[in-house]
């Protein structure tokens, strides 16, 4: 996957209701109330990238915003930075945590998240599956750009494969969704277990498209490997995957297994 393919972007989501909600009507209400609702969404998409948690990495050492800092990032007077964040906090949109993080208390609810390839992905799944359905969509074109090779072509096909089989095994009673939580548990529980003992919420949800992406297996696999090699950071697990893929060997791990028992028989990268 391309460096293009594999660069991530965040939005904000918002219900078409979101100004009718109880606090955010409340706060519009307040004296330059407008002023602290835009104050509000700054703070979220300031936050977005780190699953609602605002809190600056200087290092080892994680330092909280305070009032100036938080004015700076979101080019918001000092006065209404003190008054907005009060009000916040009186109506729970926002808790301040024990190393003095500021959480964003429905941040969870209001984030979307994909990558490069998993959009195009899922925008040719949507289209081939309206083309089954026979509705009115216009043919793919035969000629595919540069960065969408036959190669990737295929690989959407086997894993179009790949869902009729899981609706087959639906159809016989095994739940999808209840596959997909156990073995995306077993992959944050290696996680826990090699590489965080705590990890970041961002993590998480990291682990999950990348579930998406190469599958549980791989996932673990590539956890182990970077503890192995004592690198214990998720985007290095990434480019383990990356790796992986690029060279198409089927369970890399194995390889040169007979030789180095207590390897993984894989290249440093």
């Amino acid at each position: 996957m391309s460096e293009h393919d594999s660069k991530r972007y965040f939005w904000l989501k918002l219900k078409e209701d979101f100004f009718d909600d109880d606090a955010i009507s409340w706060l519009e209400e307040q004296n330059n109330g407008k002023e602290y609702a835009l104050f509000y969404l700054k703070l979220c998409l300031k936050s977005l990238k780190n699953d609602g948690v605002l809190i600056r990495r200087v290092g080892n050492i994680l330092v909280p915003y305070d009032t100036k800092k938080i004015s700076e990032i979101t080019r918001t007077d000092e006065d209404t930075v003190i008054v907005a964040m009060e009000l916040l906090k009186k109506i729970g949109l926002i808790e301040l945590q024990e190393n003095g993080a500021l959480y964003m208390t429905q941040l969870s609810t209001m984030i979307g998240s994909e990558t490069n390839g998993a959009e195009r992905k899922r925008r040719y799944r949507e289209t081939q599956k309206k083309l089954l359905q026979g509705d009115n969509v216009p043919q793919l074109s035969q000629n595919c750009p540069e960065h969408f090779p036959l190669e990737k072509e295929k690989e959407l096909e086997l894993e179009k494969d790949k869902e009729i089989d899981r609706d087959k095994d639906s159809s016989s009673g095994c739940s999808q969704s209840a596959m997909y939580d156990s073995t995306l548990a077993d992959v944050n529980r290696e996680y826990e277990n090699s590489i965080i003992i705590t990890p970041p919420p961002a993590d998480y949800k990291t682990l999950a498209d990348l579930v998406d992406e190469y599958t549980a297996e791989y996932v673990i696999h590539a956890i182990k490997e970077a503890a192995f090699q004592n690198v214990r950071r998720l985007s290095y697990i990434e480019g383990i995957l990356k790796n992986w893929k690029k060279d198409n060997v089927p369970k890399p791990w194995e390889k040169n297994k007979k030789d180095k028992p207590d390897d993984y028989g894989l290249k440093i990268y």
